[in-house]
């Protein structure tokens, strides 16, 4: 269903929202018609956005990071220069500002990303060197950023969402550079493990969930235009298409978790900067059937 219009039409923003629904969500940074890269921040409260204080450095991300919520946030890595060259800056939201965090150890563009502000978890990307993707993983502890164990498949551009105790990689594109990828990764707190393939090819596009148990991932450049509207939902062991976005996007950022979600920003076609906003209630409910 239709949500509030951002005040700023843009694309490859940071989003950031709670696990638990969609009147808290924040985005931050990105790519707009005025400005290749954004400092503007602006804030969710279920039915209208407001601006709250910039970032400290404008930045876009070419991947999913949903990190945080309206008290504590991550802006990390992304793409800060006029070229699509990668950075290893990390700016850090307190609740009221943003404040410079420690740097990265990979300098990445179209990295994806889970967690909160003080727990954010970063991975995949590309390089200078390896425009096919990277399948580093970095852990933010509060204080400092440390390396973990790798993806199994390099990639960048992918969704990510989850915490750094249960985290979803989703598509992206890999190697050649440009291909499409339809593995999804699993992360456990320690290392990563393939699961099931989503069943449309999808990359910059959006994704929710509160862990890697239960997810939705929308939109994206996937399909024969490079918009897409197909949503699919994860459910633990499969992913399944369900009730599609009402336009096709590229670059566009989700928040929340599967039973509740958030989709906003993105382009629906070449030249349209999106300031819509989707909003996306589902069921998680049991069910016990009895057949007699």
């Amino acid at each position: 269903s239709s949500g509030g219009t951002m005040n700023t039409a843009r694309l490859y923003q940071w989003g950031h929202g709670p696990t638990s629904g969609i009147s808290a969500s924040m985005i931050s940074g990105g790519s707009s018609a005025s400005a290749p890269r954004e400092t503007k921040t602006e804030q969710y409260n279920g039915t209208s956005w407001t601006e709250v204080a910039d970032l400290g450095t404008a930045s876009s991300t070419e991947g999913q990071v949903s990190s945080g919520n309206q008290t504590s946030a991550m802006a990390a890595a992304g793409t800060q220069g006029p070229s699509r060259g990668g950075a290893d800056n990390a700016q850090l939201w307190n609740g009221s500002s943003w404040s410079d965090s420690s740097e990265l150890n990979t300098e990445a563009s179209g990295r994806g990303g889970s967690g909160s502000g003080t727990g954010a978890f970063i991975f995949g990307g590309s390089t200078n060197s390896a425009t096919g993707g990277i399948a580093d993983s970095e852990l933010f502890d509060g204080t400092a950023w440390s390396e973990v164990n790798n993806l199994n498949q390099a990639r960048y551009s992918q969704s990510g969402c989850g915490s750094p105790t249960s985290s979803l990689c989703i598509s992206g594109y890999g190697n050649p550079p440009g291909a499409y990828v339809t593995n999804v990764e699993s992360w456990n707190g320690t290392s990563w493990t393939e699961i099931a393939d989503v069943n449309s090819a999808q990359g910059i596009g959006g994704a929710a969930g509160a862990s890697g148990s239960n997810a939705v991932k929308f939109g994206g450049s996937g399909g024969p235009t490079g918009f897409s509207a197909i949503t699919e939902l994860w459910n633990g062991s499969s992913w399944t298409e369900i009730g599609n976005l009402t336009s096709s996007y590229t670059g566009n950022v989700g928040a929340g978790s599967a039973a509740s979600a958030i989709n906003t920003g993105g382009k629906t076609n070449p030249s349209t900067f999106s300031a819509g906003t989707e909003e996306f209630e589902g069921s998680l409910t049991l069910q016990t059937i009895t057949v007699s």
